[in-house]
């Protein structure tokens, strides 16, 4: 199970594929003529260390940073702050970024360059944290969140946080430890409150623990709730030790040329990536499309725009299904205990895919109908039952929702 990941259609390419959630609009154009010139100049090595797509990674990340200038100036994460002036606090160099095979690629590199004792983990989350931390021989603390919470994180699991690190530095004394959270979840489409993602600032910086937050998912987020974590993540930014992690692969449709980036105030982590890794992770292909992809703006709003308009269709029938399902409970005998229905719950929708629990065996009767979803059940902290649908274009969501009624049809749920 330790490889099971959504998008494996090798072999299967005629199937709809809801299990991985890319964006339904496809690679830009500008950005696939980019990759085709990368291609045709293949017989050139790569830049060591994608140096000119880290510089122009800065200058869009700078750029962020100054739009939030007056947020970030008066916030209290910003006004305890580490030792820089106020203008290096709005501005990212080229030796504070750094590229990569992929986030999943970067989580590996990252748990080797810190030489990480203790990695902590709310889950369900995405398998690659609990991977890349067994890959270095660290110990791994999982917080699990709770399902009737919605799996959201609450300000009681922050609570279990900060006794842990307290305790396991009474016994252990300050180690190198890193917390991991997903920004929204992933599965679970869920976003973290504002003041709680500062408090868990807060407590990574009076532990001197790394914090590493995936945002891989934000630029698919709805415009407004976009612009607002953009926000709360330039100000988690000016905590030393805080790591944003990025990806091109699910904003701009590109997982088979493997590129993501990490941002940290801490040159020095930068230069311990450099140290356990190979200067050539970024081939050239996806060197030239991620620079052209920084340019696509407007592509990323008419995606939000997109992804919105159509996730409102599929929650509008899954919520449907599942207000069907808690009548039918109510209504059931006192002798069957499990709940009817072939959508049971939907939980989290923040991006671009929804998180729901099921009848057991939904994901093999769709794809019997031609269709893939995620089935959710190798996350640790999930079960049979639970599962992931990514937005698709009109015409696979349609196609879709008209699967999940025939099935609800034939077993009469």
């Amino acid at each position: 199970m330790r490889h099971v990941h959504g998008g494996d259609i090798s072999g299967r390419e005629e199937v709809l594929d809801f299990s991985a959630n890319i964006n339904p609009l496809g690679m830009p154009e500008a950005v696939k003529r980019a990759a085709l010139a990368g291609v045709a100049s293949a017989q050139l090595y790569p830049q060591p260390f994608a140096r000119s797509l880290c510089e122009k990674i800065a200058e869009y990340e700078s750029a962020k940073l100054q739009s939030q200038a007056e947020n970030v100036m008066q916030n209290q994460v910003f006004a305890e702050g580490e030792q820089h002036g106020a203008k290096s606090q709005l501005t990212l160099d080229v030796d504070q970024v750094f590229a990569g095979n992929g986030a999943a690629d970067l989580l590996f590199l990252l748990t080797r360059a810190l030489k990480t004792e203790e990695g902590i983990v709310f889950t369900p989350a995405f398998a690659e944290y609990e991977a890349a931390l067994q890959a270095q021989g660290s110990s791994i603390s999982l917080i699990p969140l709770n399902e009737d919470e919605g799996f959201s994180l609450k300000r009681r699991h922050l609570g279990i946080l900060r006794r842990h690190l307290a305790a396991k530095e009474e016994e252990d004394g300050r180690q190198t430890r890193v917390i991991f959270v997903c920004q929204p979840g992933n599965p679970t489409g869920t976003l973290m409150e504002e003041d709680l993602l500062e408090e868990l600032v807060q407590i990574s910086r009076k532990f001197e623990a790394w914090l590493v937050i995936d945002a891989c998912f934000v630029p698919l987020l709805e415009e407004l709730e976009m612009a607002r974590q953009e926000k709360v993540l330039a100000q988690c930014l000016q905590y030393e030790r805080a790591v944003i992690l990025r990806a091109f692969t699910k904003a701009f449709a590109m997982p088979g040329l493997r590129l993501g980036y990490l941002v940290c105030r801490d040159t020095s982590l930068i230069a311990r990536l450099k140290d356990v890794s190979q200067p050539w992770s970024v081939s050239l292909p996806a060197m030239k499309a991620g620079l052209a992809a920084l340019e696509e703006q407007g592509y990323l709003r008419s995606s939000r725009a997109y992804l919105q308009k159509e996730k409102e269709k599929l929650l509008k029938c899954m919520r449907g299904m599942a207000e069907q399902a808690k009548l039918a409970d109510e209504a059931k005998s006192a002798d069957i205990k499990e709940q009817p229905g072939l959508i049971k719950k939907v939980y989290g929708s923040a991006a671009n895919y929804i998180f729901f629990r099921g009848e057991s065996g939904l994901a093999e009767m769709l794809e019997v109908r031609g269709i893939l979803i995620r089935d959710c059940s190798n996350y640790t902290g999930l079960e049979p039952g639970y599962y992931r649908v990514a937005v698709r274009t009109t015409e696979e969501n349609d196609k879709l929702i008209q699967a999940l009624r025939e099935i609800a049809g034939d077993y009469h749920i």
